[in-house]
């Protein structure tokens, strides 16, 4: 649980105040390892689970909440696994964050989506190339 003495504790060790809502939204991820507030600093924006899942969804003409549901036909299974390969290399979220955001999904499913994106994208141009329009996006 994030209390006011964590947060107090963690800027006392940086010997450093907390200047805005985005530092503070990154403090609070670190603490409490929260997928939802998870950020990374990426050519000066800022990269969240929800954005990627936001850019996947517009991508595959679904809505977000399809993409974290527990559908599991392949016209979701797809945008889903891409989004999760997506939040694994441009995050800095643990597999249990990613899945915890996905609809509760166990750390090995995160690891399994990850994997079957990675296959396709060696194996496939045009995915490869799709996957690559989706980052371009996103960024």
């Amino acid at each position: 649980m994030i209390t006011k003495e964590k947060i107090t504790a963690f800027t006392n060790l940086l010997n450093e105040d907390i200047i805005d809502a985005k530092e503070f939204a990154l403090i609070i991820s670190v603490i409490a390892d929260d997928s939802s507030a998870d950020l990374v600093q990426e050519d000066k924006t800022m990269i969240s689970i929800k954005r990627i899942v936001d850019v996947v969804a517009e991508h595959y003409n679904i809505t977000p909440e399809q993409i974290i549901s527990k559908n599991r036909s392949s016209a979701i299974l797809t945008p889903r696994q891409v989004a999760i390969y997506l939040c694994s290399t441009l995050t800095n979220s643990s597999l249990q964050a990613i899945g915890m955001y996905m609809g509760g999904r166990d750390h090995s499913t995160v690891l399994h989506c990850i994997n079957r994106i990675e296959d396709r994208i060696a194996s496939e141009d045009f995915f490869a190339a799709e996957v690559q329009r989706i980052i371009e996006k996103i960024a």
